[in-house]
């Protein structure tokens, strides 16, 4: 190379990749080692797309990641710690259906346990061995 730089002149310096990064990233996610987040970046387009100004969708954005708070990652951790909450809930909801439809089901009352099952069924279908039981209570019918 003959050229002589001056400062300030820029130097780019173009090598082929070693591994195609489509490639890498679908082996790292197969193997469960890709890790990702995302968020959404507040532009002109999503804040019409809201029907908000930008300032108005940029504090929305802000908020609604919990940015505005000291600690944000605490803040995530104590939602998330609240939402656990509320799922251990729900889940004690769907073993007092499932028992109140064995009940139901050795009482004779087919109707009753099919309701307390379609309310697991609708939400959890894989839920114990509730889409086995709907189907041979209307397959009985």
């Amino acid at each position: 190379m003959t050229t002589v730089l001056a400062d300030g002149d820029r130097v780019e310096i173009y090598r082929p990749l070693k591994a195609d990064p489509k490639e890498i990233r679908r082996k790292r996610a197969a193997e469960g080692k890709l890790k990702w987040t995302g968020t959404q970046y507040p532009t002109q387009a999503s804040a019409q797309d809201a029907e908000m100004s930008l300032a108005e969708y940029e504090d929305f954005v802000f908020t609604a990641g919990l940015l505005h708070e000291q600690d944000p990652i605490a803040a995530w951790k104590g939602f998330s710690e609240e939402q656990q909450r509320f799922v251990d809930f729900l889940n004690t909801k769907k073993d007092i259906c499932y028992e109140l439809g064995l009940i139901a089901e050795e009482l004779g009352d087919a109707a009753k346990a099919a309701g307390y099952y379609k309310q697991i069924y609708q939400v959890d279908i894989g839920y114990k061995d509730v889409a086995e039981r709907v189907e041979r209570i209307y397959g009985s019918q």
